[in-house]
């Protein structure tokens, strides 16, 4: 056995258990990421998976889960932004007795990152990958891209497939009414953005405005959307060094 490669142990968190979280090192300070939602988180596991595994070999601790409803965790869909910022709650309190906490969070996986960050006390910093602020225009967004896949998103008595995913009608509201910027947090906040030129996207540049936070473009595509494997590397750098973690050794 390999007494280098970071300890990794399978948790289930939250009320009875519905949430799967992923726990690798067991280090401080600890590390809460926080993935998006639908289609996006496939193509968001292999960095996040890679990030914990960085974060975990450079002596921290990181935690990765799925929301109830989503991935290996229990439910259909989430039923409302309150069980999600619920979720997100419950891994935090899980890292409580590690030490400082900070936060990556991937796309909407952001947003609740800021909503969280501003509820509880206790986080040290917040990094967003490309976070969405506009969830009513990310989830017009995802339908469009769901139609042009030959999938269109299909109405159903609990609420809403797109992409193959159940939205439940509650979420569906919650996400519609999220259109404005939340409130700036206490702790420090990067935003990364991701372009294939390196360039700051505009959404990207109306959320640090609007936080007075900087943001940084990253030159890789949009992983979110892949569905071939991608050379991270290029994210884990700038995620580790806006968490405040130099870069170390390749997670195994």
């Amino acid at each position: 056995m390999n007494s280098s490669v970071p300890a990794r142990r399978v948790l289930r968190l939250g009320p009875s258990g519905r949430i799967c979280a992923t726990l690798r090192g067991e280090g401080s300070p600890a590390l809460l990421l926080l993935p998006p939602l639908g289609e996006e988180r496939k193509g968001c596991v292999r960095p996040l998976v890679d990030l914990a595994g960085a974060w975990a070999a450079g002596g921290g601790s990181a935690l990765l889960f799925d929301f109830a409803g989503t991935g290996d965790a229990a439910g259909d869909s989430p039923s409302d932004w309150a069980s999600l910022l619920e979720d997100a709650s419950a891994a935090l309190d899980a890292l409580a007795s590690v030490g400082p906490i900070r936060i990556l969070g991937a796309r909407i996986g952001g947003r609740l990152a800021l909503e969280l960050a501003s509820a509880r006390s206790g986080i040290e910093g917040i990094c967003l990958w490309e976070p969405v602020c506009d969830c009513a225009a990310w989830l017009r967004e995802s339908r469009r891209r769901s139609a042009f896949r030959g999938g269109a998103a299909v109405a159903t008595d609990k609420g809403e497939r797109i992409d193959g995913f159940l939205f439940g009608s509650r979420l569906i509201a919650d996400l519609e009414s999220r259109i404005s910027p939340p409130p700036a947090p206490a702790c420090p906040v990067r935003i990364l953005s991701i372009d294939p030129r390196g360039n700051v996207t505009r959404p990207a540049v109306a959320l640090a405005a609007s936080l007075g936070v900087p943001a940084e473009g990253v030159r890789i595509a949009p992983f979110w959307l892949e569905t071939e494997p991608f050379d991270t590397a290029p994210l884990l750098g700038p995620s580790l060094a806006a968490l405040g973690r130099p870069p170390c050794a390749s997670p195994s």
